[in-house]
C-alpha cells in the first residue's frame, strides 16, 4: 500500500469516528434535554370529563342517575343555576377548571357546586379512587342572562376541545308530554310534598295528578317554543361534531324504550373500559307519567285535541308513546 493510500485510509477512519462521536453526543444531549423537560412539566393522567347539555324536564335527572350507577362515573347537577352570579370570564374559568379535575389537583373553581367538586377531587390521592369521569348538567337557559348557546358561540368549543372532554346532548321528542311534565312540576312547587322526581311507585302516583294545559294559540306557542329549544340543542350538537369534539345526541324516548343505549353511553364515556359494567348503585327512578294514554294526565284533553287537529303537532295525539313522532314536528297524521 502506497503512502497516499495509507493517508486516505487514515483520513477515512478518522472521519467515521468523528461522525459517530457527533451522533452519540447529539443523542445524549437530546436525552438530557428530554429528562429536564419532563421534570419541569410532568405529564399527569388526563380525565376526559363530560358535560350534559339539555333543558328542563327532558329526563336528564334519570339519565344522570343511570350513568352514575357505574363505579367509575359521577355526575353533578345544574351547576349554572345560580342567578346574578355568573359572568363570561368566571364561567369559562369554572368549566376549564372542571375539565382538568384529577386526583390531588387543586383546580380553578367558581361557584359553590364547582368548588365543592374541586375539593372532592383535590382530596383524592392518585390511584385511590375508582371515579375516572366526572360530569355536570348544563341547562340551555342557564345562567338566565347568558346561557349555554351563547357560551357555545363565544368560548365553549375551544375549551372542550383543548381539554379533550365529551359533550352529551339530550332532547325530548314528544313535546306534549314535555309540557305535561313541566305543568305537573310547576303545579307541585310550593306544595307540602313537592316531588320533582319519583323514586317509588307511591311517589309517582301522588305526583302524577291530572293537569290542565293551555289551549288554542297559547298551546301552539308553547309547543313552538319547545320545538325551537330542541332544534337549538341539535344545532349545537352538529357544531360540536364539526369542531371535532366527541359528542352524542340522545333522545329521551329512545333511551326509555331501549336501556342498552345507556349501557353504550357508559362505555363511551370511559373509552370502553370494563368499569362501565361495574355497578355500585341500583336503578332508583320511577316514571311519574308512565301511562301511555295522555288522557290519564290531561284534564282538558278534548280541548287540547281539538287545538292540535290539523296542525303540525297533531302527531303528538297518538295514544301509544311508541307511535310518538319521529321528528319534533310530528308525522302529520291524527291518531
Amino acid at each position: 500500500m502506497g503512502r497516499r493510500q495509507r493517508q486516505l485510509t487514515a483520513y477515512t477512519r478518522g472521519a467515521i469516528k468523528t461522525v459517530v462521536l457527533t451522533v452519540m453526543m447529539l443523542a445524549l444531549a437530546h436525552w438530557l434535554f428530554s429528562q429536564e423537560h419532563q421534570k419541569a412539566a410532568p405529564v399527569t393522567p388526563h380525565n376526559a370529563h363530560f358535560i350534559i347539555i339539555t333543558t328542563q324536564r327532558s329526563g336528564s335527572r334519570w339519565l344522570v342517575d343511570e350513568l352514575r350507577r357505574a363505579r367509575c362515573i359521577d355526575c353533578g347537577g345544574e351547576y349554572f343555576n345560580a342567578k346574578g352570579f355568573w359572568r363570561r370570564e368566571t364561567m369559562r374559568e369554572a368549566v376549564d377548571g372542571f375539565l382538568t379535575l384529577s386526583p390531588g389537583r387543586n383546580a380553578t373553581a367558581h361557584g359553590k357546586a364547582f368548588a365543592a367538586m374541586r375539593d372532592v377531587w383535590a382530596k383524592k390521592a392518585p390511584g385511590t379512587s375508582q371515579k375516572r369521569r366526572q360530569g355536570f348538567k348544563w341547562m340551555l337557559n342557564q345562567p338566565a342572562d347568558i346561557g349555554a348557546e351563547e357560551a357555545f358561540a363565544d368560548w365553549l368549543v375551544p375549551v372542550v376541545r383543548q381539554r379533550r372532554a365529551k359533550l352529551v346532548f339530550l332532547v325530548r321528542r314528544h313535546l306534549l308530554r314535555l309540557l305535561v311534565s313541566k305543568k305537573t312540576n310547576a303545579d307541585s312547587k310550593g306544595a307540602e310534598q313537592h316531588v320533582p322526581h319519583a323514586h317509588t311507585v307511591a311517589e309517582a302516583e301522588r305526583a302524577g295528578k291530572r293537569v290542565e294545559l293551555p289551549t288554542r294559540r297559547r298551546l301552539l306557542r308553547a309547543l313552538d317554543r319547545e320545538n325551537r329549544t330542541m332544534a337549538t340543542l341539535e344545532v349545537l350538537f352538529e357544531k360540536a361534531q364539526r369542531a371535532g369534539v366527541p359528542s352524542k345526541l340522545l333522545v329521551y324516548e329512545e333511551l326509555d324504550r331501549d336501556h342498552s343505549q345507556i349501557d353504550a353511553m357508559r362505555s363511551w364515556l370511559v373509552d370502553n373500559d370494563a368499569c362501565a359494567r361495574d355497578f355500585d348503585k341500583p336503578s332508583r327512578d320511577v316514571k311519574i307519567h308512565s301511562q301511555k294514554d295522555l288522557r290519564e294526565y290531561v284534564s282538558n284533553w278534548e280541548a287540547v285535541k281539538n287545538t292540535l287537529r290539523g296542525t303540525r303537532y297533531q302527531g303528538l295525539l297518538c295514544d301509544d308513546e311508541r307511535d310518538a313522532p319521529e321528528s319534533d314536528i310530528g308525522r302529520g297524521r291524527a291518531c
